[in-house]
């Protein structure tokens, strides 16, 4: 199961004046606010206006991005290869599909987990390395069962 959060946040900036403009819908948690002297990520309240850093980036020429939120509900299965010195973990979509992987191992454990942030299913059997859309991507996860 899949939920994308996007065009939370429309940003308008005015190069003439420095100045930016924001328009707040359908609520957000997270962005990234760019400007010349930082970048910063920060988590928004409903009432925007009030956050410190907001204000700064605005009243500097700041510039606030969305950032796609992605969550997914996977199975990750944790598995010890032999001889190797810790677990492994690999994420499916389905129950079934994690099932058909753990029977072929001699070890291991499926848990159903929730990944929240800049993620990506590209493949069965994937890694936590797989599971990020780019390097530097911010995931969290959280196990359901």
């Amino acid at each position: 199961m899949k939920f994308i959060e996007k065009n939370l946040i429309n940003s308008y900036f005015n190069e003439r004046e420095r100045t930016c403009d924001l328009e707040f819908r359908d609520g957000i948690e997270h962005a990234w606010i760019r400007n010349a002297p930082f970048m910063k990520y920060v988590t928004l309240s409903s009432n925007y206006w009030t956050d410190k850093a907001i204000r700064y980036a605005l009243k500097n020429g700041g510039i606030v991005e969305e950032e796609e939120v992605t969550t997914l509900i996977l199975y990750k299965v944790t598995t010890t290869f032999w001889g190797a010195g810790s677990p492994s973990e690999f994420y499916f979509d389905t129950k079934k599909k994690a099932k058909a992987y753990l029977q072929d191992q001699d070890n291991g454990k499926i848990t159903k987990v929730k990944v929240r942030g800049d993620v990506e299913y590209k493949c069965d059997g994937g890694t936590w390395s797989d599971l990020l859309r780019s390097w530097g991507s911010n995931l969290e996860i959280e196990e359901l069962e």
